[in-house]
């Protein structure tokens, strides 16, 4: 995963889409919650993903990884996890990051996410002197976090800006077979030696669980998640594809 130099799954396990995860508040955690998580990283984890993706934006899905991991007693070395916050100053990051581990139950994460630099003043934001990203570089050398990247949204020349700041060692990216406008990124990246961690591939890459049918024959004979996932995995550049499943199936 680029300079982090960690071997994460070339499919991630993302936690945007458990069962009654969106509703609040987000330390209430129904059974069937828990229930699910805990079946789906089991699954997860028994077919190779050792890669878990979250953020403190997606309400409940830190406390339900929390809990499902401690649950099947995973042993630390067996996955990495990343989480994301976007944090308006350094003590707000610091007072975060705490709250974050704590529903995690764990004592460090691997990747740490600036959630979002989506627009110029984002940047700025997360950039600041003394700012956001300052104090994850802090917190790193204190054992908290081992790596330091960022997740956008964002138009392209904001993009290549945050990655020329030289303060992050990944970055979630949104980049597909029908949408390459980032692909300067993706290049940029690889210069940098900078982990590539594609958003979404199913859903953002095109509702591609349920394509037309001419795209259905175009992409014969593998399905269209099949020909866009080999498709984004084709770039040495990229390490992962975050997909949110939320079924054991």
């Amino acid at each position: 995963f680029g300079k982090t130099n960690e071997n994460i799954s070339v499919i991630t396990l993302g936690g945007m889409r458990f069962k009654y995860g969106w509703t609040p508040p987000r330390d209430h955690l129904p059974v069937a919650a828990v229930e699910n998580c805990i079946a789906t990283v089991r699954r997860a984890l028994d077919v190779g993903i050792n890669h878990i993706e979250t953020a403190y934006g997606y309400m409940k899905s830190e406390n339900l990884f929390g809990v499902a991991l401690k649950e099947l007693k995973i042993s630390r070395n067996k996955f990495k996890m990343m989480t994301k916050g976007s944090p308006g100053s350094g003590e707000e990051t610091r007072k975060l990051v705490e709250n974050q581990l704590k529903a995690l139950r764990l004592d460090y994460v691997d990747f740490y996410g600036w959630h979002g630099i989506n627009n110029q003043d984002l940047f700025k934001v997360a950039t600041q002197k003394n700012g956001p990203v300052e104090m994850l570089h802090r917190l790193k050398d204190e054992g908290l976090i081992r790596h330091i990247g960022f997740s956008t949204h964002g138009p392209l020349d904001v993009i290549l800006q945050a990655i020329n700041t030289d303060l992050f060692s990944f970055m979630n990216l949104h980049y597909y077979y029908f949408f390459q406008r980032n692909f300067p990124a993706v290049q940029l990246a690889g210069e940098k030696d900078i982990g590539v961690f594609i958003i979404s591939p199913n859903e953002k890459g095109g509702m591609l669980w349920k394509p037309s049918e001419k795209v259905r024959q175009l992409c014969r004979p593998l399905t269209a998640i099949q020909f866009n996932g080999r498709f984004c995995l084709s770039h040495p550049q990229i390490a992962t594809l975050s997909m949110g499943m939320h079924e054991e199936e």
